[in-house]
């Protein structure tokens, strides 16, 4: 809604239509809870602040522990800030008063749309957005795995006030080739940064039929009858390694082998540190030096597969699965 309202015209009472609405008693309610508002945070009746004190509102009474803009380059950034204030206030104080529903006690958090923002700090992140869509990894990811991973650590996890949310579909370019959503799938949920899934892309669901340009028909339906099943189950793998371990999205990144390709990350995590090596492109009974990582008699195993293996020499040796992928996790 903030996109298409003008901040820059006063508000006298409530407007007619909602008044109509809402009937006299919720009317009147409102109209106390805005003016106690007003008050507290001395801003002005602007129809924009209208609307940060409701959605405010829904964030104080669900406890909402974030917000997606939508065309976030046509909101104000000094509406931006108010918004994140306010929505960050009401956050914590639904915290307070619901200890045993908080999930965490990480603050209010915003991303926006900002069409065709790529992979670099804005003046975005100086007016309340944590992050923001990156449409540059569409193309990103043309690029070699280890060129792609390596410059997504470096820019995005040594900047803690930066961070993107990636992804390989989205409605306002176009869905990522269908044959390739297997390979697609592991560089965006092994990617360091934020990632986001565009509905289908782990199920490849096929573009819209009929006449209408490419970009209208990346909104197909759903397509729960035919899902591919092959593709799904590799996302929900890829997907499950990523939750379980904070490591792939904000830890430090290493190469540590051209064939097969292989790479560690890791980050702290409280007392514990948070570890992970990850295999593309292995063939077979695959042996790997680990050592650089963890000691002899460690317990691994392949999360892709769920096999397992115990560090000998400073090595393991596993078959890995046909798509080429290893996850390898200590098994704690």
């Amino acid at each position: 809604m903030l996109p298409d309202i003008r901040d820059d015209i006063a508000v006298r009472g409530l407007p007619a239509h909602l008044m109509l609405k809402w009937g006299a008693d919720k009317s009147s309610t409102e109209q106390a809870s805005l003016d106690s508002f007003f008050e507290r945070t001395r801003l002005q009746r602007t129809a924009a602040n209208h609307v940060i004190k409701w959605l405010s509102d829904w964030v104080g009474e669900f406890g909402i522990d974030g917000f997606r803009l939508d065309t976030a380059k046509h909101i104000a950034p000094e509406t931006l800030n108010r918004l994140k204030t306010e929505a960050t206030l009401a956050l914590s104080t639904w915290k307070e008063a619901n200890p045993e529903k908080a999930l965490d006690d990480s603050d209010f958090w915003m991303t926006g749309e900002v069409f065709g923002h790529g992979l670099e700090p804005s003046a975005y992140f100086d007016h309340g957005l944590d992050s923001v869509l990156n449409f540059d990894f569409q193309t990103d990811i043309q690029a070699q795995p280890e060129t792609h991973f390596s410059s997504y650590a470096e820019q995005i996890n040594t900047n803690s006030s930066f961070n993107v949310l990636s992804f390989i579909s989205s409605h306002d370019t176009s869905l990522h080739d269908r044959s390739d959503l297997m390979d697609a799938g592991t560089r965006l949920m092994l990617s360091p940064g934020g990632v986001v899934l565009f509905y289908g892309d782990e199920s490849a669901r096929p573009l819209g039929a009929g006449n209408a340009e490419e970009v209208d028909r990346t909104r197909s339906l759903m397509n729960w009858a035919t899902v591919d099943e092959e593709v799904h189950a590799h996302w929900k793998k890829l997907g499950s390694f990523r939750a379980a371990h904070p490591a792939i999205a904000t830890g430090g990144h290493d190469q540590l082998q051209d064939e097969p390709y292989a790479f560690y990350r890791g980050v702290r995590v409280g007392a514990e540190e948070d570890q992970v090596i990850v295999v593309l492109g292995a063939e077979g009974r695959t042996r790997l030096n680990v050592s650089v990582v963890w000691p002899d008699d460690t317990v691994l195993r392949d999360a892709y597969t769920g096999k397992i293996s115990i560090v000998s020499f400073g090595q393991i040796t596993l078959n890995a699965d046909p798509s080429g992928v290893m996850l390898l996790e200590e098994v704690k």
